[in-house]
């Protein structure tokens, strides 16, 4: 179909919506459904193929049910670009409404995709956040009598393959039981108050255009480091400093003089169109990193560090303190997520000096400080507010060995620099700013405003508890819950990861399959403490290591209570599930989960595959439920368990995860995933009895799952035939 269709339904005289140009995404095969609440509420499926997104309107949604053979109608081809899009489309443009980025991940066809979309039986497999497993779209065929309709050519189905994802909806509907944006988890109604992401495709074309004033600052020589917190710092960075002016799909790259270096900076440009923006002119430089990550000038530029954002999509930012337009850099590099060839220039808030004699010792040429209330003032060539302190020992611009990244001619160097500083100790009257070696950016804020926790402390409790969690911890990839600012602001689950991921995690890459990519790892306390200063309040981690991932070494049984289930009764069911275990000679441990119920957990020697261990925890949810149908459930539909317990078995599919013990939770009062001996349950009171001010109790006293990692236990299939499955 390509994007004919596509860019003729557009005016781009007045829309600013991306313009139909055939590109592909980092993966080739991703795959996207946008939840858009348009004249009428639809979910928009988009499969990556030749460049373009395959479309295909849904208006019920897609089921896990193999029975709900669930219309999809074909639309036009979408710019890849256009799968990233959350947001608002005004009422009275084409597609006017609320769009949520509903589920997004990678697809791989069950043989040649062109002939299934041809022949109108498209097979294919799904790794995303909320859809998995293997589905077909089914092209129905015209009416055999009347005239035919436009309908009859572009009607399909969206059916879910018999696999061991599939689920009858009355059981589990994923459409009612995770209504929300994997982007920002908010719901549409949220995404429709919010006003930052409208996409205002009537405006006139004027407001994209770029303005032909925006002059490079350049910062002052200064001898002195700058002092105060009101100044931030950055490393000075080899290579050429350049001006990116994006617009609507063409980018162009300019040097400090004016003169267009499009022509040799252009492999950079990929990059620039992979992030989330129709027009902005960056202030960045370009580099090349050698094979230790070290940035260097005397290369082929390959990386591209964005220092300042004067221009943003129709705002002029350059009145705006610094502050603000570097939040909106990184707001900007979040929502791209990791964008290969593109990175953001870091920097220290306050603590020049110490900042400055680490980046001397690195054998960097010196440092940028700014003052973040600073604008980058129009037609300005010198800032005072920049200022740019050399070390004694780095040659001078005359000898043509630095390039510095806020400083105008552009020289070539040999010597390596590290692309990323290390952050020196350094105390604070505001509480810890360095623990377990690890610097903390304003230790003070509260990220639990009830009981007011700051970051420092619970960047101290992970130090506290780290020699009990981190056996559970390592080697596992990881999903995250960060909250910026704190509880009770937006927060976001993170699986991959990105320009924020610290340099104390490990990262590593899941092979191909389910919820395939990169991942994070915590190995060390320093890595626990790092999730700390990146405002991380929870911590779930997979059932395997990533060194062993096809094989889990633990299984996780989640009891979720309905509404009116009682504390009691969930205190008996771990009880049940332990028993329901020791029938098959397998030994359980128990943990409240810091939120509403309570996990018990099985240690395994990692011989069964992903297969054998679901269907092995199905058998005993399943047991449970037929023996005492009135009280367990196996079925994810709330509206039929509000007084039963969910016997989570779904924790321990391929990239499923759980909270971590001792991890906290995103809830007042900062609760903690606590493991408690099974001689202890009958005396606990709620899921939520500890918090994270109870670490020295918790010390005190021996380690409940001391004996977790002796146990020597393996599944057999003799063990789910003798649970009646």
């Amino acid at each position: 179909m390509g994007l004919n269709d596509y860019n003729r339904k557009r005016d781009f005289r007045l829309t600013t919506e991306p313009p139909g140009r055939t590109e592909s995404s980092a993966t080739g095969n991703s795959y996207v459904i946008q939840k858009h609440a348009a004249s009428r509420l639809h979910y928009d499926f988009r499969l990556e193929l030749d460049g373009v997104l395959k479309s295909w309107s849904v208006p019920k949604g897609p089921s896990f049910d193999p029975v709900e053979k669930r219309l999809a109608v074909e639309t036009e081809d979408h710019p890849v670009a256009y799968g990233g899009f959350e947001g608002i489309i005004p009422k009275g443009q084409y597609g006017g409404g609320t769009v949520s980025l509903w589920d997004r991940g990678t697809w791989s066809p069950v043989g040649d995709a062109h002939r299934g979309l041809a022949e109108g039986h498209l097979k294919f497999d799904v790794f995303g956040d909320k859809l998995r497993g293997r589905w077909a779209l089914v092209k129905l065929k015209p009416r055999r009598t009347g005239r035919p309709s436009r309908s009859d050519s572009n009607s399909w189905l969206l059916v879910k393959d018999r696999d061991g994802y599939a689920r009858p909806e009355s059981e589990f509907s994923i459409t009612e039981s995770f209504p929300d944006s994997v982007e920002s988890g908010r719901s549409l109604e949220q995404i429709a108050n919010a006003a930052e992401r409208v996409w205002h495709s009537a405006a006139p074309r004027g407001t994209t255009t770029l303005p032909d004033d925006v002059v490079p600052v350049v910062a002052r020589v200064s001898a002195r480091v700058p002092a105060g917190d009101d100044w931030w710092h950055e490393i000075e960075l080899r290579g050429e400093r350049t001006q990116v002016r994006l617009n609507d799909g063409s980018v162009h790259f300019f040097d400090v003089r004016g003169a267009d270096r499009t022509s040799a900076l252009g492999g950079l440009a990929r990059g620039v169109l992979a992030l989330p923006v129709r027009a902005a002119v960056i202030d960045a430089l370009a580099t090349h990193l050698d094979s230790d990550g070290h940035t260097r000038a005397d290369g082929t530029a390959d990386t591209l560090y964005l220092i300042d954002l004067p221009f943003l999509d129709g705002e002029d930012l350059r009145r705006r303190p610094l502050a603000e337009r570097k939040q909106k850099l990184s707001a900007l590099m979040a929502r791209a997520g990791t964008v290969p060839g593109v990175r953001i220039a870091e920097h220290v808030e306050g603590h020049g000096d110490e900042t400055f004699a680490a980046a001397c010792r690195l054998g960097a040429p010196g440092i940028v400080s700014k003052r973040s209330t600073s604008p980058y003032r129009l037609g300005a060539k010198q800032q005072p507010a920049w200022r740019l302190v050399r070390c004694p020992e780095a040659p001078d611009r005359e000898g043509k060995s630095v390039a510095p990244n806020a400083s105008a001619p552009v020289a070539r160097a040999k010597t390596a620099v590290p692309s990323r500083m290390p952050s020196p100790r350094i105390p604070s009257s505001r509480g810890p700013s360095t623990v377990a070696g690890v610097r903390l950016t304003h230790p003070e804020r509260i990220l639990y405003p009830e009981p007011k926790i700051a970051k420092w402390e619970l960047a101290a409790y992970y130090e506290a508890i780290a020699e009990r969690l981190l056996p559970h911890l390592r080697d596992r990839p990881l999903t995250l819950v960060r909250a910026p600012d704190g509880l009770g602001k937006e927060q976001f689950y993170v699986r991959h990861p990105g320009v924020w991921t610290p340099s104390e995690l490990r990262q590593g890459t899941i092979p191909k399959g389910t919820s395939s990519g990169k991942t994070m790892i915590v190995d060390d306390v320093a890595g626990l403490v790092a999730l700390a200063q990146m405002n991380v309040l929870e911590i779930h981690a997979w059932n395997a290591c990533l060194s062993n991932i096809e094989k889990p070494d633990r299984i996780v049984f989640d009891l979720d209570p309905g509404p009116e289930v009682t504390w009691e009764s969930m205190v008996d069911a771990a009880k049940h599930v332990r028993t329901a275990l020791r029938l098959v000679e397998l030994e359980s441990f128990v943990k409240t989960t810091g939120s509403k119920g309570l996990h018990v957990v099985v240690p395994l020697q990692p011989s069964a595959d992903w297969a054998a261990t679901k269907d092995f925890s199905l058998a005993v949810a399943s047991a449970l439920a037929r023996i005492d149908g009135a009280r367990y459930s196996v079925g994810l539909a709330k509206a039929a368990r509000s007084s039963k317990i969910f016997i989570d078995y779904l924790r321990n599919g391929r990239g499923a995860t759980s909270v971590s013990v001792y991890s906290t939770r995103a809830r007042t009062l900062a609760p903690i995933s606590t493991p408690i001996h099974w001689d202890e349950l009958d005396a606990l009171t709620a899921p939520d009895s500890w918090t994270v001010r109870d670490w020295e109790i918790l010390l005190g006293k021996p380690d409940p799952w001391r004996d977790f990692f002796r146990v020597q236990q393996t599944l057999t299939p003799a063990m789910q035939t003798r649970l009646g499955r």
